[in-house]
């Protein structure tokens, strides 16, 4: 409950979270995708691991490595930064074997957003909930190389604009347009898609049509050009918690609308399919849509041209300027799942079964 899940390679590797009883864990699970074996992983020295917890996050940085950061145990929120080694061919009588790094203390907080910058080798993080158990709209890079955290603050230079606060968030750092893409929060968390520009240090927001309804707990993926969320539960809407399984998808090339791209259906009993009373075994449609925003309330200008799908070169996300020129949106001319999405929607369904990030 509440763990994390991290891709290498053809493994999932799955650290913490709680168990049924919701006390927090540090074990770590190796899910072999090829064969669908797991395998209980251990570490080469049992005094250096990261304590249990849940409600943390971690990223990839290599195809060895991931970095860990902050979480919850009980009362406790957690601060400290690691970075866990798969060591190849590192096996004994005992078991497959992980190395683990501490970094020490970095920042008390669980229920945050992480996103890797591979290009700067720095971590983004933003949000989250702290040691006062308050969501916040703080915002850092942190480098594992120099143990470096660095908080950014809004400026004239930077731009006014700033996402509200939020927990249970995503956040990625997409690297074909060199920008971070975050969505979504919890229950009285906006709905919105924010999109940072590193180069000029600054927040816009889009405006897409068919925003995806509120929602807790879901997961979500970059598949260039498409960023995908999944599922999470209906606490926002019913007052309770019941898991759901839609997919959509916004192609950041033409971020003018979201698209539904799996909308769950009860063939038992259709009837109950939208009420989410629990009887489809958990799952349930939430509303899919929210209303649109009003036409014109996005604050990113896009450079978009007609026909096929433009290349990165010609898209720009960048806060907009005043000005009596509308932005060219054209739709794409096809609606049918790719071999990507369904490649992201596989990855998120088996996530959901081990990780929900609120």
């Amino acid at each position: 409950y509440r763990g994390t899940a991290t891709l290498i390679g053809e493994a999932l590797y799955v650290f913490g979270g709680a168990d049924v009883n919701r006390i927090a864990t540090n074990d770590l699970w190796k899910l072999s995708l090829p064969d669908h074996s797991w395998t209980q992983m251990l570490s080469t020295n049992i005094t250096a691991a990261p304590s249990a917890r849940f409600k943390h996050v971690s990223v990839r940085l290599s195809n060895s490595e991931v970095l860990l950061l902050g979480g919850r145990e009980g009362a406790s929120v957690l601060s400290d930064a690691w970075i866990m080694t798969v060591m190849n061919g590192s096996t004994t009588a005992e078991g497959e074997h992980v190395q683990w790094t501490y970094l020490g203390e970095a920042i008390d907080i669980y229920r945050h957003a992480m996103a890797w910058d591979s290009q700067r080798k720095i971590a983004w993080i933003f949000g989250g909930i702290d040691q006062s158990f308050a969501r916040h709209d703080r915002f850092w890079t942190y480098d594992p190389a120099t143990k470096e955290l660095q908080e950014i603050f809004p400026s004239e230079e930077n731009g006014q604009e700033w996402p509200s606060r939020r927990a249970s968030h995503g956040l990625e750092y997409v690297a074909e347009l060199d920008v971070l893409v975050m969505y979504g929060g919890t229950c009285g968390d906006d709905s919105e898609v924010y999109i940072y520009n590193i180069s000029s240090a600054s927040w816009c927001t889009l405006a897409p049509a068919n925003r995806p309804s509120l929602r807790d707990a879901f997961l979500w993926a970059v598949d260039f050009p498409y960023f995908y969320i999944y599922g999470g539960d209906v606490i926002c809407l019913r007052s309770a918690v019941y898991s759901i399984a839609d997919i959509h998808r916004l192609d950041l090339r033409r971020p003018f609308q979201w698209e539904l791209v799996y909308k769950p259906f009860n063939a038992r009993a259709p009837a109950l399919t939208e009420e989410c009373t629990g009887s489809n075994d958990g799952r349930c449609r939430a509303p899919s849509f929210l209303p649109d925003m009003l036409e014109g309330t996005s604050t990113c200008t896009y450079n978009s041209v007609p026909g096929p799908a433009p290349t990165v070169s010609d898209l720009s996300l960048a806060p907009s300027v005043p000005s009596t020129d509308s932005p060219s949106f054209s739709p794409s001319s096809s609606s049918i799942c790719s071999l990507s999405s369904l490649i992201a929607a596989v990855v998120l369904i088996i996530g959901t079964l081990i990780n929900f990030p609120g």
